[in-house]
C-alpha cells in the first residue's frame, strides 16, 4: 500500500472517535500513527460549520480519523455535537465513543474489574421512562440480539501491544500522566448497602447535608469507610477483560450501587455512561470505553487516566481490524457531500434509517441496536475484529 497522503478536506474523513473529557481524547491521541495538524496547524481545514467541538486530525494506519473532544457531558450535548461532526466531516460511515464508565461488579458471573474493557452490543436510555409513586419505572422493549461466542482473544493481544506503546509514548512526551496501572489495593468494590459517608465520631458527622456535600468531594480513606466492608478480594493485574453487552446511557452520574444493582438486573445493563445515547442520534457508533469506577458512592478519579488507556488500546485494535476486513471502504471518501448510504466495506448501508433499524420510541423507551439485522454487514464486521486472527 502507498505511503498515506495528507487528507486535501475534511471530506476524506470516513471514521470519528468521539470523546466526552479532554482525559479520554489525550490517551486516544497518543495511539495515532500520524497527527496530521502537525503538518498544517489549529486550521488545517479552515473554520468548522458549526459546535464548539475540538478537532484532532490523524491516521490509524490508513485510515484517517477525526477525534473530537465534545464541549460536554451529558446525552443531549453529544446529540448537539455529534450533529455538528456530522456536518463537517459529511463522508463519516461510522464513529467510535471512546472513554470511561461506571461499571457493574459482576458481569453475566465474572467479576469487572477497574480497567477492564466494555464493547457497547445495544444501549438503553436508563433515564427515560415513567415516574410513580416510590418508583421509576422503564419501560420493556425487545433484546437486541449479539453473538456471545465470538472470541476476543486476539483483539486483547493487540491492545496490550498498544497499551504498552501508549504508556512509553506518554512517558516520552512528559505528558500529564503515565498511564500507569494504579496500585491494585485502590481497586475497591464495597458492599451496596455500604454508603459513602461521615462514620460516627467524625466532627462533620452531624451537619446535615453539609456533611453529605463534605463526604462526596472525600476519599474513603478521609472519612472512614471501613474496609471490613469490601466485598471481595483485589486482583493482581494480568491487562484489561473485555466484555460485550448492552450499556446504560442517561443525563446522571450513576452513584448508587443499589440502583446500579436494579439496573443490571432488569435491563441487563453493565456499564454506565453519558453521551452515547446522544451520539448515536446522529451518528452510528460503537461504543468503547474503560471501566473507571463501580458506579457507587464510594467513585473516585484514581483509575480514570489508566480506563481511558485501555479503552483507546481496545479501540485501535478493533479499528485496525476493521480497515484489515473493509477493503477501500474506510480510505476513500464518496464522491458527492451528504450521502450516508455509501458503502461501508461489504456494501452495508449507513443511511440512518438502516442503521437504526427498530431502534425507535418503542413502549416508551428507546434501545438503540448496534448490528440490527438490516444494517448486519456492519455488525458482521465486528464479528470479524472481535473474532478473526490478526
Amino acid at each position: 500500500m502507498p505511503e498515506p497522503r495528507h487528507p486535501t478536506g475534511r471530506d476524506k474523513y470516513r471514521v470519528a472517535i468521539i470523546c466526552a473529557l479532554p482525559r479520554e481524547s489525550d490517551a486516544m491521541d497518543l495511539l495515532f500513527d500520524h497527527i496530521w495538524d502537525q503538518d498544517g496547524g489549529p486550521d488545517l481545514y479552515g473554520p468548522v460549520t458549526g459546535g464548539n467541538n475540538v478537532y484532532t486530525y490523524g491516521r490509524i494506519r490508513h485510515v484517517n480519523i477525526v477525534l473530537a473532544t465534545l464541549p460536554r457531558i451529558g446525552t443531549v450535548s453529544a446529540a448537539v455535537s455529534s450533529a455538528a461532526i456530522r456536518s463537517d466531516f459529511p463522508s463519516l460511515v461510522t464513529g467510535f465513543v471512546v472513554g470511561i464508565y461506571g461499571g457493574v461488579p459482576i458481569i453475566q458471573g465474572r467479576d469487572a474489574f477497574l480497567g477492564d474493557v466494555v464493547v457497547s452490543s445495544s444501549i438503553v436510555r436508563y433515564d427515560y421512562g415513567k415516574q410513580y409513586d416510590g418508583r421509576f419505572s422503564i419501560n420493556k422493549t425487545p433484546k437486541t440480539r449479539f453473538d456471545e461466542h465470538q472470541k476476543q482473544t486476539n483483539i486483547l493481544k493487540r491492545a496490550a501491544v498498544h497499551l504498552n506503546s501508549l504508556q512509553a509514548a506518554a512517558k516520552d512526551l512528559k505528558r500529564r500522566t503515565s498511564y500507569d496501572t494504579p496500585e491494585a489495593d485502590t481497586d475497591r468494590l464495597f458492599s451496596a448497602e455500604y454508603t459513602h459517608k461521615h462514620r460516627a465520631g467524625c466532627a462533620e458527622c452531624n451537619m446535615g447535608e453539609t456533611s453529605f456535600d463534605i463526604a462526596v468531594l472525600s476519599r474513603c480513606d478521609d472519612i472512614g469507610c471501613d474496609p471490613a466492608f469490601i466485598s471481595r478480594p483485589s486482583r493482581t493485574w494480568q491487562g484489561p477483560s473485555l466484555f460485550v453487552r448492552r450499556i446504560g446511557s442517561g443525563n446522571t452520574v450513576m452513584k448508587s450501587a443499589q440502583d446500579r444493582d436494579r439496573l443490571a438486573k432488569q435491563e441487563e445493563i453493565i456499564a454506565f455512561e453519558m453521551e452515547s445515547a446522544g451520539a448515536w442520534e446522529e451518528l452510528p457508533c460503537l461504543i468503547v470505553k474503560g471501566i473507571c469506577d463501580c458506579s457507587d458512592s464510594h467513585k473516585n478519579k484514581d483509575w480514570q487516566d489508566f480506563a481511558s488507556a485501555t479503552a483507546a488500546s481496545v479501540a485501535r485494535a478493533l479499528i485496525e481490524r476493521m480497515a484489515m476486513g473493509s477493503s477501500q471502504g474506510l480510505l476513500e471518501g464518496p464522491t458527492s457531500g451528504n450521502d450516508w448510504g455509501n458503502n461501508f466495506g461489504h456494501g452495508a448501508n449507513f443511511n440512518t434509517g438502516t442503521i437504526f433499524g427498530n431502534g425507535s420510541w418503542t413502549s416508551g423507551k428507546r434501545e438503540i441496536p448496534v448490528g440490527y439485522s438490516v444494517s448486519r454487514d456492519f455488525i458482521w464486521l465486528l464479528v470479524l475484529a472481535l473474532g478473526a486472527n490478526m
